[in-house]
């Protein structure tokens, strides 16, 4: 039967009695022993595209969250949207849908009875539930809370397949009669929750291991723009074709505070200096849905000093739009004719932050928080993914899972961090993103 997670974990913990050469040469043995045993499970792996779209679909935000990110609509930027295939029904009906750590229930739109989500409001042609012989329709109807929107519909029940070799039989979802802000949802159907917050019922995992398709609850998420090593969504397990075998992983226990794949959040720090900007049992939450880093504004104000402190002015405008100038003196030490120049150069200047969960330590660099970039007098605007809200919980969004191949253990209770294994840096940027109006509004662009 291989190894399982469990018996990986010991041999993780075995590693730490030897010496820095014996705990590196060990890890690697133990984690390739680890790999090699997946080879009698069963993995099944989804294609899964980027889109950008204007962040409503931010779906996971916590509940009492929802109503203070509804006030601040319009200064919210473009986002991110992870989505991929799903069939439904006797008659194999194609779906695209969102895949979400932040929520738990399955929902489509309807063909035939959803005006707000049809093909005319841009979504993709719905789920005809008559069509498929194996649909069974109750009477029981949801209504579903999300970020910026609701969606109403019926209870189904119907074989879900998430690729060509798995498939769930008799699964729980809604199809949807409405869904308000359905313009956020274009070119999609609906989405698929990969939590199990709400309880066992619609937790498609679940479904999956008591049906004997997977022996564990655990799947693993990759984010990435490199054409090589494309975004990727694995059920059942680890794909070892994504994760770095010679770079430590990070194993960080899950904490039970309303959402089910939130960790402690113990200190976060900037630069090379370590400058502390969080200290405190706190929480973060891990999040496929939302396309920021979102720390709260007390957070967001130390990272904007501890970044005057690097050389390096940032300003925060609204809750989403957090931007930081690289002077001229600093820019002309770098090429910058391509993407890649810039994505190394930003890696380079600006400060990292790092992150401390339990006794597990590790970092996002420059490349993976920036989105945007226009040259003017001063230097260089960046525009980084770092968001502020007051919510409770840190939430990490989109940059988390660029850098590291993240592994959602159900059944271990925990999360698992493998750095990706990459070709190329994995983030796109927009060049010359910021309008005339954010220019002249921004205060270290006056002086």
């Amino acid at each position: 039967m291989g190894l399982t997670f469990d018996s990986f974990e010991k041999g993780v913990t075995m590693k730490l009695k030897h010496s820095r050469y014996m705990l590196h040469t060990l890890a690697i043995f133990v984690l390739a022993l680890f790999v090699a045993s997946l080879n009698g499970r069963k993995l099944y792996s989804i294609g899964l595209n980027v889109k950008k779209v204007h962040p409503s679909t931010v779906h996971s935000f916590p509940k009492g969250v929802r109503e203070r990110i509804m006030k601040h609509r319009a200064n919210l930027p473009i986002t991110n949207m992870v989505f991929g295939p799903l069939v439904l029904g006797s008659n194999n009906q194609e779906m695209i849908v969102m895949y979400d750590t932040g929520s738990t229930i399955l929902w489509v739109n309807d063909k035939s009875n959803c005006e707000s989500c049809s093909e005319s409001f841009g979504m993709r042609d719905g789920f005809n539930c008559q069509a498929s012989s194996t649909c069974e329709k109750t009477s029981t109807i949801q209504d579903l809370e999300y970020g910026l929107g609701t969606t109403h519909g019926y209870e189904v029940y119907d074989s879900v397949k998430l690729n060509d070799d798995l498939l769930a039989v008799h699964h729980p979802f809604v199809v949807a009669l409405s869904v308000t802000d359905s313009d956020d949802m274009q070119g999609v159907n609906g989405i698929c929750g990969l939590s199990s917050t709400s309880g066992k019922k619609f937790s498609i995992m679940e479904s999956l291991k008591s049906q004997g398709k997977i022996q564990e609850k655990v799947f693993s998420f990759l984010i990435s723009d490199d054409e090589n090593v494309p975004s990727t969504l694995v059920i059942g397990g680890v794909d070892p074709e994504l994760l770095d075998p010679l770079k430590p992983f990070y194993r960080l226990e899950l904490k039970n505070v309303g959402h089910q794949w939130t960790t402690s959040l113990d200190a976060v720090e900037i630069g090379v200096s370590h400058k502390r900007v969080l200290n405190g049992h706190e929480f973060g939450l891990f999040d496929t849905g939302t396309s920021h880093l979102v720390f709260s504004t007390e957070v967001v104000d130390r990272i904007i000093a501890a970044n005057k402190e690097a050389g390096i002015d940032c300003e925060m405008r609204g809750q989403f739009e957090f931007i930081c100038l690289i002077p001229t003196h600093i820019l002309t030490k770098y090429e910058r004719k391509s993407e890649e120049n810039i994505l190394r150069m930003a890696s380079e200047v600006l400060p990292q932050i790092h992150f401390q969960i339990g006794n597990e330590e590790f970092s996002l660099e420059g490349e993976h928080l920036i989105a945007s970039y226009e040259e003017v007098n001063q230097g260089a605007l960046c525009g980084l993914l770092i968001a502020a809200g007051d919510y409770g919980v840190h939430i990490l969004g989109d940059p988390m899972f660029r850098k590291y191949y993240t592994v959602f253990y159900e059944d271990g209770h925990q999360i698992i961090l493998f750095h990706a294994r990459r070709r190329k840096v994995s983030r796109r940027i927009t060049i010359g993103g910021f309008s005339l109006e954010t220019k002249q509004n921004i205060s270290f662009l006056k002086e």
